[in-house]
């Protein structure tokens, strides 16, 4: 009897699917499992932490302004702040990050034909979130000229792993990883930061030697100004 019921229990399982057992067991059981959470659709902006954040960043930057009798800035109207992300792309977070560092800082019509001549397979991925990301600017925020819109924040974070064997020689398998990456994106209406300049450490090392120098300038004992104070 018990060969009987293991035969059918793998049979109902080869027949419905592993998805179907699955719904099966989260519906009969009572007790809460930890892959219940893990299924959940999650955003990193939709969390209540980071909504707090900005709610308190945006009051923050409205009580400047009131207390300097000035605007309000731009950046405190949170319609003017387009979020967009995308989920496990194929692809490595470090070879995704390299296409995401290229388009900060950049207006949203350049940052999308960076990506769309780019030769990389992630450029592709994040082309078609720019180009969603604006649209949604235009239908969701309200803002009509979204081709004023530079990119605030752009970066990567670790995605699901799976794992997949690597083939090898005479019947041999190894592990392998199959990695993949979130995106994520953050727009800013108005014109673009002006980039700082870019200065190595030896231009620094430099400039602080020769502040040095200005402030304690070096004294020498045998000068020529002494000389005629010195007998022979």
């Amino acid at each position: 009897m018990a060969l009987r019921a293991a035969a059918l229990t793998v049979h109902s399982v080869v027949r419905h699917g592993i998805q179907h057992t699955r719904q099966h067991m989260l519906c009969a059981s009572s007790t809460p499992r930890l892959f219940q959470f893990s299924m959940l659709p999650r955003s990193l902006h939709t969390t209540p932490a980071v909504a707090h954040w900005n709610q308190s960043h945006i009051d923050q930057l409205r009580e400047e302004a009131k207390a300097k009798n000035e605007p309000v800035p731009a950046a405190a109207d949170p319609k003017q702040t387009v979020y967009y992300s995308r989920r496990n792309i194929q692809g490595s977070p470090w070879k995704v990050n390299l296409v995401a560092k290229q388009i900060r800082g950049l207006t949203i019509d350049d940052a999308i034909t960076q990506t769309q001549f780019s030769h990389k397979l992630a450029a592709q991925q994040l082309n078609q979130v720019l180009r969603i990301a604006k649209q949604n600017a235009k239908v969701h925020n309200g803002i009509e000229d979204n081709s004023n819109l530079y990119v605030l924040e752009s970066y990567v974070g670790k995605g699901v792993y799976g794992r997949t064997l690597r083939r090898a020689n005479k019947g041999r398998g190894y592990n392998a990883k199959r990695r993949k990456a979130h995106y994520f994106l953050k727009l800013r209406y108005g014109a673009p930061p002006k980039p700082e300049p870019k200065r190595n450490n030896y231009v620094l090392q430099t400039q602080r030697v020769l502040k040095e120098l200005q402030q304690y300038p070096p004294k020498i004992r045998a000068s020529l100004d002494s000389a005629s104070d010195v007998r022979l």
